[in-house]
């Protein structure tokens, strides 16, 4: 398991020097053992509203929806925005996490 920080500074892809901006997409997981699909829901409200305070103030934060897996105990976020401003959603919103990802949107159509 990675080491991380307070607030999810993990030895990941996303730490690298490229000059992310707006339309990156990361997944942000976050294991939580012991947790429930209410406790979850409320974290993503919580990561939902920190979006919308660092929109409204002109960062590039967008909230592009969550998943709980019960059997693993854990919670993937997709977000789109710089690692910087995901983070800040997390500070926000009193969240923690383990890994951030680059991840591609795939169209199913």
């Amino acid at each position: 398991m990675p080491l991380r920080g307070s607030y999810g500074e993990s030895p990941d892809s996303s730490t690298g020097s490229a000059p992310y901006g707006a339309n990156v997409y990361f997944v942000v997981e976050r294991f939580w053992p012991g947790s429930t699909e209410d406790a979850a829901l409320a974290a993503m409200a919580r990561l939902r509203q920190g979006c919308a305070r660092l929109s409204e103030g002109g960062v590039a934060v967008r909230w592009l929806g969550g998943t709980f897996v019960l059997s693993d105990e854990a919670v993937s976020c997709r977000f789109e925005g710089s690692p910087q401003a995901i983070r800040a959603v997390h500070e926000i919103a009193g969240e923690t996490f383990d890994r951030m990802l680059p991840m591609v949107e795939l169209k199913s159509d």
